[in-house]
């Protein structure tokens, strides 16, 4: 039930980012990446940019 929740987070947050509603994203995004169990940076970590880009 929880991975059907995240993939349901993922795709309103494409549909947010679309319509312009950078507020509301921030906050779904914080809540998705709680449910998706994905670690909290710390201050030494590096952020791989290539990810976020739509770019192979």
């Amino acid at each position: 039930m929880r991975d059907r929740a995240v993939m349901l987070m993922r795709e309103a947050l494409e549909l947010l980012d679309a319509a312009g509603e950078s507020d509301a994203a921030l906050h779904l995004q914080w809540a998705h990446d709680i449910a998706a169990r994905v670690p909290v940076l710390q201050p030494d970590d590096e952020i791989d940019l290539k990810r976020f880009l739509d770019e192979p």
